[in-house]
């Protein structure tokens, strides 16, 4: 069993894979002592869509929990780099990232984040922005 970083379809996970399966298709890199952590948000308080929502107050919960814990709160590409450089720091490290670029990401996320002094690596379909429901080109 090896542990790799996979990077599929927009997907991030950290998963440990037997790849004598073969995996032609996953040029996935062996990982050995680091573990990241990746949180996946999309909706805050909207509770129009409770299978991708999650309340702030949750959220807030989270984003505490990471702090009283010691998480290292990095943006996905500073994970990536630490990867590719082959460093393995010895503190506990998390990536948070939000799809899709709803308007409560800037509305009630971002306050919080501000407030613990993390970073989040937000995903956007370009099409969308300044449409109803989403984050607009100033945001």
């Amino acid at each position: 069993m090896f542990r790799f970083l996979l990077l599929t379809a927009g997907l991030v996970c950290l998963l440990g894979l037997d790849l004598t399966g073969g995996l032609g298709w996953c040029h996935a890199r062996e990982i050995t002592s680091v573990n990241i952590n990746c949180f996946v948000y999309h909706r805050f308080d909207d509770d129009r869509y409770p299978a991708t929502n999650i309340t702030t107050d949750d959220f807030q919960r989270h984003l505490q929990y990471l702090k009283d814990q010691n998480f290292h709160v990095v943006t996905l590409s500073r994970a990536l780099e630490m990867l590719n450089e082959g460093k393995t720091p010895g503190e506990k490290i998390a990536v948070l990232t939000v799809d899709d670029g709803y308007a409560s990401f800037y509305e009630k996320a971002m306050p919080l984040l501000q407030l613990y002094g993390f970073g989040a690596t937000l995903f956007v379909n370009t099409a969308t922005i300044g449409n109803s429901d989403f984050i607009n080109w100033e945001q």
